[in-house]
């Protein structure tokens, strides 16, 4: 039944599940909360696909901590992970050159809660102040600017906080066999149902398109 401002609690449902849906692809997207990457599953009749996550498919403009080694680069196998070490601008400015060395043009830099921290802790050539009219201290930094690349700092929830990642978004995609959609199943009696199918998966266009830093403390 329809509750108070709702006027349609199925419409209302449905649209609360395609959100959760699109956030469960971008958690498995970003690793699937693994550190090492999720690695891709061809299947079969028994068993389930599963798409690669992006660290799997990053060779180059990756840094690991002690004893770990980027990805081979075909999806099918993982990263191995290194000592953890804590996020410093060194580290991202190592990853930068690295970017504009194989002519990489990165836009993003994705962080864990922790690591947003960590970047907005940053000392670069910048200066902090107070805005006396707001009365706000500015003790964030949400887009970086660096030698090479002019970063956006963007916080996710889906993404574990081992992992920092450089994304040039031209160079993603979602690529789908079956866009997300819902239909009627059979009714029984007043029981209404509906079902959503989405088969999609990662597209990652040009690996060397991006960055990651790996094994940090975030």
């Amino acid at each position: 039944m329809n509750h108070a401002g709702v006027k349609s609690e199925m419409a209302y449902q449905e649209a609360k599940k395609m959100k959760e849906i699109k956030l469960d692809l971008e958690f498995a997207m970003l690793d699937n909360g693994l550190a090492v990457g999720n690695a891709k599953v061809v299947g079969n009749a028994t068993t389930a696909r599963e798409m690669a996550s992006l660290a799997t498919y990053l060779t180059e403009n990756v840094s690991v901590g002690a004893g770990g080694a980027a990805s081979a680069g075909t999806g099918a196998d993982l990263l191995t992970a290194g000592t953890d070490r804590d996020l410093t601008e060194a580290l991202l400015t190592t990853v930068l050159a690295s970017c504009f060395t194989n002519g990489a043009n990165p836009t993003l830099l994705a962080v864990s809660a922790t690591n947003k921290g960590v970047v907005s802790g940053f000392t670069g050539g910048g200066t902090r102040y107070v805005d006396t009219d707001d009365k706000k201290l500015v003790n964030s930094i949400d887009v970086y600017v660096g030698d090479f690349h002019t970063l956006k700092v963007v916080p996710c929830r889906q993404l574990v906080g081992d992992n920092v990642y450089l994304i040039d978004p031209q160079y993603l995609a979602v690529a789908d066999l079956r866009p997300l959609q819902s239909y009627d199943l059979a009714k029984t009696g007043d029981n209404f149902k509906r079902e959503m199918i989405w088969e999609t998966t990662l597209e990652v266009c040009s690996p060397a398109a991006h960055g990651l830093i790996a094994d940090t403390n975030g």
